[in-house]
């Protein structure tokens, strides 16, 4: 009697999303993140943020070619979505 079945084990699947793209996001790490995608040929979710305005996120001066980095990763096959307009943290009052 066969207890485990070779032929009916489904390899594992990974979804990865790299959040925060963004206009002062740190050049360096999104080249050496592509490069590692593009070697195994994966392609992740990028959230990007369009018109960013959290300092917390502002690691490098403008970079004012956001946009052609985007449309390289959307003609590689990556999913691009919106990750906040401005990623600024709106706080409310529920009880008013």
């Amino acid at each position: 009697m066969e207890l485990l079945n070779l032929s009916t084990i489904v390899k594992a699947k990974y979804l990865f999303r790299l959040d925060d793209a963004n206009s002062f996001s740190s050049l360096k790490k999104w080249h050496a993140i592509e490069c590692i995608f593009q070697k195994y040929d994966i392609k992740p979710i990028v959230a990007v943020i369009p018109e960013n305005k959290d300092p917390a996120l502002m690691y490098q001066n403008l970079n004012p070619n956001l946009w052609k980095m985007v449309q390289d990763w959307d003609a590689k096959g990556w999913t691009i979505a919106m990750h906040g307009y401005q990623h600024l943290f709106h706080s409310i009052s529920r009880f008013q």
